[in-house]
This record gives C-alpha cells, sequence and structure tokens, in this order.
C-alpha cells in the first residue's frame, strides 16, 4: 500500500477545531483562498518526519480524481469521525 502524503479533518465549526488542534500540537492552520472554507495544516518543519494536511467544511465523498496529484476519498473511522487520505497518481483524471 502506498504511504499517506496527505491527512484531512472534518469540522462543522473550524475555528474550534483549529484551536483544538494548534493548542494540543502546536499546528499551523493557513487559510486557503479559494472557493470553499478549506485551512491547509503545517504539522512541523518540513525537514522532519511527518505529513501535514488539511481542514474543511465538507461531507464525506466517496474516492475521487484530483486531476494530475491523485486520488482523494473521504472515510469513517470506528467511531465515526471522517478523514479523509490522497494517493500519489499524476495520471489521475
Amino acid at each position: 500500500m502506498p504511504r499517506v502524503v496527505h491527512f484531512e479533518i472534518h469540522a462543522s465549526e473550524p475555528e474550534r477545531a483549529i484551536r483544538f488542534y494548534r493548542d494540543l500540537f502546536g499546528w499551523q492552520f493557513n487559510k486557503w483562498s479559494g472557493p470553499v472554507d478549506y485551512w491547509l495544516v503545517v504539522t512541523g518543519p518540513r525537514e522532519e518526519p511527518g505529513i501535514d494536511g488539511g481542514l474543511v467544511r465538507q461531507v464525506a465523498l466517496e474516492k475521487m480524481p484530483v486531476p494530475g496529484v491523485g486520488w482523494l476519498a473521504y472515510l469513517k473511522d470506528p467511531e465515526g469521525n471522517i478523514f479523509g487520505i490522497m494517493q500519489n497518481d499524476p495520471a489521475a483524471k
């Protein structure tokens, strides 16, 4: 199985979730300037092992291509929490 390269957190109240993760882990959140409410999550310095992610105000979606980037899917864990994962695939259409 390919390595996970991006994660997403879904939140009905993004500002509250941002405060929680910033206070708990020291993560940085940068609001995306695109057409949907989306924040890029920086979990630490690039030179250290780990992955960055995103926070979105959105419902769960099935696997879909992100053209030229890869495949994106939203899932639920056993407690019903929604999370997103992405697999690199530049040929995705």
